[in-house]
Parts: structure tokens; C-alpha cells; sequence
């Protein structure tokens, strides 16, 4: 029972996806564990790879970093949204990369050097540059405004050449280098723009100004290529000389939250809202880290005022979500349901109840399912035929003293105790607990559309008495639920949508879990299900393939 919170917290557990423009790694994590990469906000990647694969598909909400090349603005190489002067970005606005580069060629004094005399040392730093070299920047300039790198690089290269300490043709060719990474999907051109950026950082008579713009960019693209440590320690440098700039303590804050330092995180929000109380970024992540915490009195309020306020980066699905999460804990119900109703009316989720954020737009939705609705009745047959031998590996594994089953953690509970024993996770066998169930495994391995399904899971599900789990959605629409009932007890019971259902051993239904679901366990002994997790039928095989792993 992945919640779609547990996903976004980052949100992310160990699996498959990009980094920078080629580089394989992991995929969608438990966000009440980890922040990473739903807060990094890279969904774009994800439809650009729809895009370039023909995909018809429509994937609605924020779909986390799995970034091939992105195409949004702020993923390009534009600085429009990052680098700016200490005005602009104090205010909110940003000046465009070749514009900094141009405003400092106007407001640099041009050297009349003798020929063959080389230009005076002290020089170098003071805005006094050879009129050559002036010439060079001017006209690296403008092939950087004509989008040919290339030339724009050969343009620099003798500047530099002749004066490697020159901040301006240092930074036009970190910046050409930088597009250039963009427009091939080079990880390797990308971290040489990287290099020269920090270059421009280093040089002591930098201008503040453009080594903000320097650092600023180092940072993104360092995150972008998963160095999210490197990005911290870029964004504390430039702290440390702008203590009171809001909009980088924002992004170190974001970048404290990737590597799970959740204590710094929610002291760089603590202090941006002491020096801008209205803050919307910082109050929406300031309260997703308090949500976390299960601080929800402290936190409503922020994520409330957070999202009111329209700023970038505040009115996304993933704090509705929370806000909601928040809301419900407390009992504030009716007001939960107002904000999903919102986020249902800005097209972030399906409906009400049905909350999933990584969704295939067009799949037939509903909360319960008959087998033969599914197209999947032999492997409900199959499960149901082998079911006390299920039941019994099952038992033996938590009848035994290293019994592996793991507790929940994604603070789902409201109360008592729920524990799982996974055999398969994201369409992976783990070979290690599947020697614990053989026949089990085997089973499943006939269950093709269970054994591939990248987006779910295969696995006991053990619930003690006394045991509640707070409402709550799954990731994702493309998959269905199969609960098969191994030892159920009277009193415990499911609800998904609006009408609640309960176990039989032996017997399997089939849930939707992108539905908003509950659970209780008011019985005397403890329950065991063995769930698993199959395609919505409604998949073609090439969409199948195409999605990526939640």
C-alpha cells in the first residue's frame, strides 16, 4: 500500500532513473522517508520522453526525475530563470546569460595596447581589456545569441588564451559549453561547462554579480547531474556572501532536502521566513518538512498560506496533497475533501478520491474491480488455487526469528502495527526473500502481468489487532490490486472510495489503489494478505514499456 505521500516525501527508493542527460539510477522513493526528486520538480523530462517516443499517452501530475533532456525553461540552459543580478533576483526577475555577458562588455574599458605588448597584470581584473579581446567577446556574444556554440567556443578560446583570468570569455564559455551539453545531451560537455563555471567563481576580482550568476547555474546543473552535495556546497558559498538573499537560501533548502538532511532543510525555511514572512516557497516546504513530522497543527497553516499565495514553485498537486494528509489527521475532514476538490478543479488529480499523480490520463477508473472485468480471471483462479500453500510459506517466514518481514514507514499508521515481506518491487525479483518462497515466486513467475509490472509490487501483508491506517492514495493509476485473503479474522476491513469490503481466505479481490483507501483491524488475531500487483488492463504493451518505474 505505497501511498502517494510516502512517494512524495521524495520520494524515492531504489530502482531506475536519469541523471543529467544519460546516466541510469534510481527511481520514485517513499517521501515521508526522503525529499530527492519530486521536489526537484524535473516532470518535464517526463513528458519530453513521451514526446520523443511517440507516446499518445497523457501523464497527468508531477512526474519525478527521470530526466532525459528536459525542455522547460527552467531546465534549459537559458539562465532566464536562475542567473540575475543581486536586483533581479531579490526581486524576483532575471536577466538573460548573454545579456550579463553584453551589459559587461558595454561597462568594460577598452585597453589601446601597442601591439606585442602584453596587457598589464593588474589590468586583468579591472574591466580594462585589449580592444582584440574586447572584439572576441563581442562577436562570442553574438554567436551565442545565434545558438552556434561551436563558434561561440573558438571565440572565447583566444581570449583565454591570452588571459586566462578573464571572467567574461570564462563565463561565455561556460555558458556555450553548457548549451552545447543541451543541445547533444552530453554529460560530459555538461560537467566542462560545470568546471568553468566554477572558474568564474574562483577568480577574486569577480564581480558579486556574476559570480551569482556563475554559482547560481554550477548549482542547477550540479543537481541536475545527481552531485546534489556539490550543489549544496556552491549554494552555502554564496550564502556566506548573501546571507539575506531569500531566493538562494530557497534553493539550499531544496538541495539539504535531496541528500535527506531534513534538520538544515528546515533551518534555511526557518530563517528565509524570518527575513520574508510571506515567503510562499519557503512556507510550502517548511510545512512538508513539519507534515513529516507529524507537526500537522504547525504545518496547515503553512502549506495553506503557501499555495494561497500563487508563488513559483507553491501551487503544485504534491502540496495538496499534504495539505490535505494534514488537514485529515487532525479531523478537519470536510476541509481536507475542499482542498482535494481544488486540486481536482486545477487538473491535478483525477478526481475527489482518486489522487494518484503518476497517471495515464484516458484508463477506465474505478475503486473495486470483478475479475472478469480485468481480463486476468485464470491468475485470479491461479492464486486462489494455490492458497494455502501461500499462506503457508507465508507463515513460516514470520513464524521464524529473522523473519524479514519490514515494518511500514511511511507513517500511514494512525495506530498499531503493519508489516510487509516483499518478493517482487517494480517489476524485480528479490531472489533472497523469493528462496523463502518458492512456490510462492513460482507462481507469480506464471503472472506475467504481475512479474513485469514496474509500477507495483508483490508481497505478504501482515496487520496486527488494534491496527488503523489513515486514508490515503497509491502513485499511480496504472496498475490494479490484488488482495488475496490467507488468515482473516472477523472485524477487519478496506474501504476504497465510499463502500468499505472485507477479506475471505482464499477468495481475491481486486482494488484500484489510486482511490483514496482505509483500513481497520478490529479483530483478536493478526491478518494476512498476500498481495500483488498487476497492469490496468487498459495498458497497450508498448505503454507498459514505455512508463517508468513507481
Amino acid at each position: 500500500m505505497k501511498s502517494i505521500l510516502a512517494l512524495l516525501a521524495v520520494a524515492l527508493a531504489v530502482g531506475t532513473y536519469y541523471i543529467g542527460y544519460q546516466t541510469l539510477r534510481d527511481v520514485i522513493r517513499s517521501p515521508r522517508q526522503s525529499f530527492d526528486a519530486i521536489f526537484h520538480d524535473s516532470h518535464g523530462d517526463v513528458l519530453q520522453k513521451q514526446k520523443q517516443s511517440g507516446s499518445k499517452n497523457s501523464l497527468s501530475g508531477n512526474p519525478t526525475k527521470l530526466s532525459i533532456y528536459s525542455e522547460r525553461k527552467d531546465e534549459t540552459i537559458s539562465v532566464s530563470s536562475t542567473l540575475a543580478t543581486s536586483s533581479n533576483v531579490a526581486n524576483g526577475n532575471s536577466m538573460d546569460d548573454n545579456d550579463i555577458i553584453a551589459d559587461k562588455i558595454k561597462r568594460t574599458t577598452v585597453l589601446k595596447q601597442k601591439p606585442g605588448k602584453v596587457m598589464p597584470k593588474k589590468n586583468r581584473n579591472n574591466n580594462l581589456v585589449s580592444k582584440d579581446s574586447m572584439d572576441d567577446l563581442t562577436l562570442a556574444e553574438t554567436f551565442l545569441k545565434q545558438k552556434n556554440y561551436n563558434k561561440a567556443l573558438d571565440a572565447f578560446d583566444p581570449i583565454l588564451k591570452r588571459d586566462p583570468t578573464n571572467v567574461l570569455a570564462r563565463y561565455g564559455k561556460a555558458k556555450a559549453l553548457d548549451k552545447l551539453a543541451e543541445q547533444e545531451r552530453s554529460n560530459q560537455l555538461l560537467h566542462k561547462a560545470i568546471e568553468n563555471y566554477h572558474k568564474v567563481g574562483e577568480q577574486r576580482h569577480c564581480s558579486v554579480e556574476l559570480r551569482k550568476a556563475a554559482y547560481l547555474r554550477l548549482a542547477d546543473r550540479a543537481s541536475f547531474l545527481g552531485s546534489h552535495k556539490k550543489a549544496m556546497e556552491v549554494l552555502e558559498k554564496l550564502v556566506k556572501e548573501s546571507p539575506t538573499d531569500v531566493n538562494i537560501l530557497n534553493k539550499l533548502g531544496i538541495q539539504y532536502l535531496l541528500i535527506k538532511q531534513n534538520s538544515q532543510a528546515e533551518s534555511t525555511y526557518r530563517k528565509v521566513l524570518e527575513i520574508s514572512p510571506d515567503d510562499g516557497f519557503a512556507q510550502v516546504h517548511l510545512g512538508f518538512l513539519l507534515n513529516t513530522k507529524s507537526q500537522y497543527h504547525e504545518a496547515i497553516p503553512l502549506l495553506s498560506a503557501g499555495i494561497n499565495s500563487q508563488q513559483p514553485g507553491t501551487d503544485a498537486a504534491k502540496f495538496y496533497l499534504y495539505l490535505g494528509d494534514a488537514l485529515t489527521r487532525v479531523g478537519r475532514k470536510s476541509e481536507a475533501d475542499s482542498v482535494y476538490n481544488n486540486g481536482v478543479i486545477k487538473g491535478y488529480f483525477l478526481s475527489e478520491w482518486q489522487r494518484s499523480l503518476y497517471n495515464v490520463d484516458r484508463l477506465r477508473g474505478k475503486p473495486w474491480w470483478n475479475a472478469e472485468e480485468t481480463g486476468y480471471l485464470s491468475s485470479v483462479r491461479l492464486l486462489e488455487k494455490h492458497w494455502k500453500s501461500i499462506l503457508k510459506e507465508g507463515l513460516n517466514i514470520l513464524n521464524q526469528e529473522t523473519a524479514g518481514f519490514q515494518r511500514e514507514t511511511e507513517n500511514l499508521r494512525c495506530r498499531g502495527d503493519w508489516k510487509q515481506f516483499q518478493l517482487y518491487v517494480r517489476g524485480q525479483r528479490n531472489d533472497d526473500n523469493c528462496k523463502r518462497a518458492p512456490l510462492t515466486c513460482s507462481i507469480i513467475n506464471q503472472i506475467p502481468e504481475a512479474k513485469s509490472n514496474k509500477r507495483g509490487q508483490v508481497q505478504y501483508s501482515v496487520m496486527f489487532p488494534g491496527t488503523h491506517i489513515w486514508p490515503h492514495t497509491g502513485p499511480t493509476n496504472c496498475r490494479l490490486r490484488l488482495h488475496l485473503g490467507l488468515k482473516v479474522p472477523s472485524a477487519v476491513s478496506i474501504r476504497v472510495g465510499n463502500e468499505t469490503r472485507f477479506w475471505e481466505e482464499g477468495k481475491v479481490m481486486i482494488l484500484d489503489d489510486s482511490f483514496e483507501h482505509e483500513v481497520w483491524h478490529n479483530g483478536d488475531s493478526l491478518r494476512l494478505v498476500f498481495i500483488v500487483d498487476v497492469w490496468h488492463p487498459d495498458l497497450t504493451t508498448s505503454e507498459r514499456a514505455e512508463l517508468f518505474p513507481v
